[in-house]
């Protein structure tokens, strides 16, 4: 199997390769043959994909996040970003990588899963990564291969793992396989069966952090946010709304924060931060930690299903002081008390941990 190097944006090799796909494995009826797909255009799957022939991801440093408000209000908080960014690649890649592997390999159950109805929106999805999206934006990292002249597979040269470029049969084994290439975690997102609001239908969540993912199945997006505060009252009716008007191809981020004692990426029990009395004397900027998550939502071209990916950073304290957001985080914790959702300062733990790292920032 031999490489083969990234068509020209100009030809339509992405569209005639994205149709060969639908036609095998999403077109159901006449109608959507002569619908739905008909409304595709190179334009649309290409989309604003900016590539990036020289990028080194060996030298390029994970992002810092620092989405600190003065005031915590309920909100939404996203903004629009190019399609370009929906993915980003830094040096801690092939570890994390080698990790999500391992972790689809030993926990399945706990990491993956997927209702039937699924099925469509996770081969959508995989389809467009795998023969338009790495191999056009990253291709220092993602090439094509080919099998008798013809287009066949996609190889990550990290890793140096070759990946089928058509979906596999089993939904399962794609969620999988996605995992296993981005950095990435995705929830995917359909209508409920009821017709009120979202579930969650589909997932790869290798860095989960909460409750296990799989319990989640099934479920609407208020009740698996019910805990959080203004959530049911006034944030889920806004995010039922967005959903229901989001055009597909346009992709939105936002970003959060919290304080954790653990360090780990993959807890199979559940994080539970502050289990235990916070040790004095304890070096506070290397035993605490931000743990942030970057958050994007599109609505797929197809199926019209919503993924949802989240991309985890946990900093030291410490990494956050050297970088200067000290006094933000500072505002931020008196900021939580002062929104929408007072809530937050008990469910951020705040008492857990405020005022060691009061002091710790202030030193």
């Amino acid at each position: 199997m031999s490489e083969i190097p990234l068509p020209d944006p100009d030809q339509d090799y992405y569209l005639r390769r994205m149709q060969q796909i639908f036609e095998l494995h999403f077109i159901d009826s006449e109608h959507d043959r002569h619908g739905r797909l008909s409304d595709l255009t190179l334009g649309d799957l290409y989309a604003d994909i900016e590539p990036m022939p020289s990028f080194e991801w060996q030298k390029t440093m994970p992002e810092v996040l620092h989405p600190y408000w003065a005031t915590y209000d309920v909100a939404l908080g996203m903004r629009q970003i190019s399609t370009s960014e929906l993915i980003l690649m830094d040096n801690t890649y092939l570890d994390r990588i080698k990790q999500r592997k391992e972790l689809i390999q030993q926990f399945p159950d706990l990491v993956i899963g997927a209702e039937p109805d699924a099925d469509t929106a996770v081969k959508e999805t995989y389809s467009w990564l795998t023969s338009t999206y790495l191999p056009s934006r990253y291709p220092t990292m993602f090439r094509l291969t080919e099998e008798g002249g013809l287009p066949k597979g996609i190889r990550n040269l990290v890793d140096g793992e070759v990946y089928p470029l058509e979906p596999p049969e089993s939904t399962v084994q794609a969620l999988g396989y996605i995992g296993s290439m981005v950095d990435e975690d995705l929830l995917f997102m359909l209508p409920s069966t009821d017709g009120d609001g979202y579930m969650l239908s589909a997932f790869v969540n290798c860095f989960a952090n909460g409750p296990s993912t799989k319990d989640r199945m099934h479920k609407k997006l208020r009740d698996i946010h019910g805990s959080v505060p203004g959530y049911p009252f006034q944030l889920g009716s806004l995010v039922d709304r967005w959903f229901h008007q989001v055009k597909a191809g346009r992709t939105v981020k936002r970003e959060n924060w919290a304080i954790t004692d653990d360090a780990r990426m993959f807890v199979p029990e559940g994080h539970v931060p502050f289990a235990n009395a916070l040790k004095e004397g304890s070096n506070t900027g290397r035993s605490l930690y931000v743990r942030s998550e970057r958050q994007t939502l599109r609505r797929l071209q197809y199926s019209k299903a919503i993924v949802f990916s989240l991309k985890t950073y946990i900093y030291p304290l410490e990494t956050i002081k050297a970088a200067g957001h000290g006094p933000q985080l500072l505002q931020a914790m008196d900021g939580l008390g002062r929104g929408n959702a007072p809530g937050m300062v008990q469910y951020k733990q705040l008492s857990a941990w405020e005022e060691q790292v009061r002091a710790y920032l202030k030193e």
